[in-house]
């Protein structure tokens, strides 16, 4: 996505960035000609960018007065959000005067005309004040959001919702019904955490997700799994499969699209397959701060299942895990198999 917002030639500073978003971002405009020269209020400063001419800075007004004769046309600026920074509502307000004030200061910078914003989950409020601060400004908004935003701005494998071991539940259930073999497909695949596992466990196994980094890197690491950028509801896969697993994918897809969801889904998997599918539950009541406005749909133990196509084996109570084996919401795991 962001690749369709850089220009070839745009000379870029980057805003609240750490290494891993500032390789990410540099190998997506590599054939583009474009330069990334700097950032403010950059993570982990010189440790983490290896070329001596990356201009570090405090903050835009720092920034501007380092950039002797280099002119940027470009600024991506990240922003902060309730999910993945944990930030909480009294919180909200404080990071959009930040970014306002990044804003008047750039346009200070008389050769920035674009501003790109990044934010998994941005609030609404901060994008009417960032559009009321720069209308009048010859600086042109983007808004980058979701999991382009959050893939670009964290590394994948410390995602906050990228569970670095295999989902308990599909253990159990692999463990409790034998299933040591046959071709696995891992919607959302994220990291490609779960599909290197199943690929451990003996599983011809596919990952498919939006972001394609990221799985940038396992795509690299993991030669025996085939990863593919692919859109679940609009997929382009011609394979079919025993089982899929759905960890995280189908609680973000809006209610309207779910029919279509499931039409693939029985495309894709094979007579008597399974869908293991964890999902984020109606039970909130112990949910980690920031998920009640962020992942707006919920799913009951009675969602709608096209029962001419499918049928639900179990569903249970479950918990949906971080990177740091935490808790983040109640969910619930279901096992569908196609009739």
């Amino acid at each position: 996505m962001i690749e369709q917002i850089v220009k070839e030639n745009d000379v870029i500073i980057l805003g609240n960035f750490n290494n891993y978003s500032h390789e990410i971002i540099q190998n997506k405009i590599v054939d583009l000609d474009c330069r990334i020269i700097g950032g403010w209020n950059f993570q982990e400063q010189e440790e983490a960018v290896s070329t001596n001419d990356f201009l570090f800075a405090d903050s835009v007004v720092d920034m501007k007065n380092k950039l002797t004769g280099q002119k940027p046309n470009t600024a991506l600026i990240f922003i902060k959000s309730a999910i993945l920074d944990a930030i909480n509502n009294s919180m909200i307000q404080e990071v959009t005067e930040e970014i306002l004030t990044d804003i008047r200061d750039l346009g200070k910078i008389e050769t920035i005309d674009k501003i790109i914003f990044l934010s998994f989950n941005i609030d609404i409020l901060t994008v009417r004040s960032i559009y009321k601060e720069i209308h009048n400004t010859k600086m042109t908004p983007y808004f980058i959001t979701g999991f382009h935003a959050a893939y670009l701005g964290a590394n994948p494998e410390v995602i906050m919702w990228n569970q670095l071991e295999i989902d308990p539940d599909l253990d159990e259930e692999l463990r409790s019904e034998n299933i040591t073999s046959g071709k696995f497909l891992d919607v959302g695949t994220g990291s490609g955490r779960q599909a290197i596992w199943l690929h451990k466990r003996g599983f011809n196994v596919t990952g498919i997700d939006l972001v394609p980094y990221a799985f940038s890197s396992a795509q690299i690491n993991e030669p025996g799994i085939r990863f593919q950028e692919d859109n679940i509801l609009h997929t382009k896969l011609e394979d079919t499969y025993d089982y899929i697993f759905d960890r995280g994918c189908y609680h973000s897809i809006d209610p309207s699209e779910r029919n279509l969801y499931f039409e693939q889904i029985n495309k894709l998997l094979n007579k008597d397959g399974l869908l293991f599918m964890k999902c984020r539950s109606t039970d909130i009541s112990t949910d980690t701060e920031g998920y009640h406005n962020a992942m707006p749909y919920c799913i009951s133990k009675d969602m709608y299942i096209p029962e001419e196509h499918f049928q639900v084996k179990k569903v249970r109570p479950a918990e949906y895990l971080s990177s740091s084996n935490k808790s983040l919401f109640n969910a619930l795991f279901f096992v569908i198999k196609k009739i």
